[in-house]
């Protein structure tokens, strides 16, 4: 009976480290991490997407959207395809979205931490993609990060005043429930990306001097993010102009804000 039972708590613990070991994340949906920087000189977006189904991740995705002449291009390097030129000068005669293509294959198969880069960043030793690969790998890892932490994101790269800027939500969660919202955005001056973002920015940002309420935009990020944690994004009430509407604290155009809450939320699956 002893020895049945031995064999039988063996035979548990290996059932049990097996099915522990079938889920390596506990959310699953869309995970997004970015980076704006700069290609040549002009303001660009990179971004990984991450997509993790019953515990496992089945997909990378990797793009990236720049601009030319202070405006953002109509599309993306992957959606450019040939159009984008890379082909012409490349030693290996692949286009970007053929080698990001690779790229997020290796991640799938391999994990990003095992992309192997030369001291300049560029891809070594992986056929097929020779670019600089160094954003990428970040970018991936950030974004498996993110899947861990339960950190969805949605992000528009738009104009603002006709200067390019980037605007996201991220909503956390804590197992089932909705834990916060963040709003947050980058925007450009004369070209190159400001230091701080407008939540870093706080009173340097400037809007309490000239806002009705005399409230700053942090002040009134924060009210939607309250509300939008109680109420849902859903619920947000705006004028005809897209400027928020019947809540206390908060006047800004809030139609990006609310359109990114709620694309956010449904990229938890």
């Amino acid at each position: 009976m002893k020895r049945f039972l031995i064999m039988f708590a063996v035979v548990f613990s290996v059932l049990a480290l097996a099915a522990c070991g079938k889920k390596e994340y506990a959310y699953d949906g869309k995970f997004t991490a970015f980076k704006a920087d700069l290609n040549y000189g002009a303001p660009q977006l990179t971004w990984v997407e991450v997509t993790v189904e019953k515990g496992k991740v089945t997909k990378f995705y990797i793009d990236a959207l720049q601009t030319k002449d202070g405006v953002w291009n109509a599309k993306t390097k992957k959606e450019l395809k040939e159009e984008y030129g890379m082909k012409e000068v490349s030693e290996i005669g692949k286009e970007w979205y053929e080698q990001a293509e690779v790229i997020e294959a290796f991640f799938l198969s391999d994990g990003p931490d095992k992309l192997k880069l030369d001291k300049d960043g560029y891809i070594d030793g992986l056929a097929g993609a020779t670019v600089i690969g160094s954003t990428y790998k970040e970018l991936a890892l950030d974004a498996l990060d993110n899947a861990k932490k339960g950190i969805y994101t949605a992000f528009l790269a738009d104009l603002n005043y006709g200067a390019p800027q980037l605007t996201w939500v991220n909503v956390t969660y804590e197992g089932k429930k909705v834990k916060s919202f963040y709003i947050d955005a980058l925007q450009t001056k004369d070209g190159v990306w400001n230091a701080k973002t407008k939540k870093e920015l706080k009173e340097e940002y400037g809007m309490k001097a000239v806002s009705e309420i005399g409230k700053e935009w942090y002040e009134q990020a924060e009210v939607i993010e309250a509300f939008f944690l109680s109420d849902g994004p859903d619920k947000l009430k705006l004028d005809k102009d897209g400027y928020i509407d019947g809540l206390a604290g908060a006047t800004v155009i809030g139609t990006t804000y609310k359109n990114l809450a709620i694309k956010a939320l449904g990229y938890k699956k």
